[in-house]
This record gives structure tokens, C-alpha cells and sequence, in this order.
């Protein structure tokens, strides 16, 4: 506390002058911060999505988690799913033995929910002669689409919600 609270309330104040003769209330906060975020850095997010092609942020997400922690995450193309463009995936730790399956439905539909979630299906347990059920999950999101044939580019708070997910994915997935 005694390192931060002098920029803490720097940072209010230079939000109150940005304000001008408004007094900020609470729910004032984000709308605020995100006009004075703007006009500091003058920094467009939908200007990132180029760099954040779908496939390559799910593909070195996957990357990054078998150097993390030596599992592997291969794609099993011919699974059934509600949805053509739901995708199912198995996770194998490093002798190639699979953990568990999950199914990535990334984008909206009429009949889907908002938002975003992880869903464990079967959570997978020790079984008599020693090996292990594995377990069955699904990663949920409402990302931006693929549109006219081009890929889904995501803003990068997309990003973050697909990592995030898949984070609790992986804390159910590698919990025995």
C-alpha cells in the first residue's frame, strides 16, 4: 500500500481533471478512464486484429502450454459436435497418454448464450489398475466471427478471454 497509494491517487486526480467539472462517481470510472486512455496514447485496438488471426492465437497458445507444462494439444478432426465450425481437441501429457478432450465453441450463434466459459462434462478420476478417466470439457466464447471467407481476427481483450478460459480448462484438465 505504502508503494502505491501516492500514484493511486495522482491517477484519480488526473482523471477528475480530465472529467473537467463533472465529479466522478463510481460508474463514471471506465467510461472516463477509456476517453482518457484514447486521447493520452491515441491508440485504436481495432488496429491489432490483423495481428491476431484465431487459428495462429489458438495454435501458439497450444505451443506455449507444451513448453509450459509437456502436454501436447492435437486437433481430432472427425469428432461429432453440435456445430460445424465447434472444434475438438485431446490433451496428451508427455508419454502421449490422453488427459482429457475438450470442445472449443468459439463463436455466436442464435441459440447460443453470451459471453464466455469453461464447462467440465466428466471430470476424470483414478481408476483401479492405476490409470486414469479422463476427463471431458468444453471452452466456450462469443469471439468475432470469420466473415466473407476471411479468418477471425480478434481484438486483443479476445485474446485474453481465450487464455483465460482456456486457463481454467487446464486447472480442471491437470487436477487429479
Amino acid at each position: 500500500r505504502t508503494r502505491t497509494e501516492g500514484r493511486f491517487h495522482a491517477e484519480n486526480r488526473e482523471l477528475q481533471e480530465f472529467a473537467g467539472t463533472h465529479k466522478l462517481q463510481p460508474w463514471d470510472i471506465a467510461y472516463y478512464s477509456e476517453k482518457q486512455r484514447a486521447k493520452l496514447y491515441d491508440f485504436d485496438e481495432e488496429a491489432l486484429r490483423p495481428y491476431y488471426p484465431l487459428d495462429s492465437v489458438v495454435k501458439g497458445m497450444f505451443d506455449l502450454v507444451e513448453r509450459l507444462y509437456g502436454i501436447r494439444v492435437v486437433e481430432e478432426a472427425d469428432a461429432a459436435a453440435w456445430d460445424a465450425q465447434v472444434k475438438f481437441y485431446s490433451i496428451l501429457d508427455a508419454e502421449g497418454v490422453r488427459i482429457g478432450s475438450f470442445y472449443a465453441d468459439w463463436f455466436p450463434r442464435e441459440n447460443k448464450r453470451g459471453g464466455a466459459w469453461m464447462d467440465a462434462f466428466l471430470t476424470g478420476h483414478p481408476e483401479p489398475d492405476g490409470g486414469f478417466k479422463p476427463h471431458l470439457g468444453l471452452i466456450c466464447g462469443n469471439l468475432t466471427p470469420p466473415v466473407g471467407g476471411k479468418p477471425s481476427l480478434l481484438t486483443h481483450r479476445e485474446v485474453e478471454t481465450v487464455f483465460h478460459e482456456f486457463g481454467h480448462l487446464l486447472h480442471h484438465f491437470l487436477s487429479r
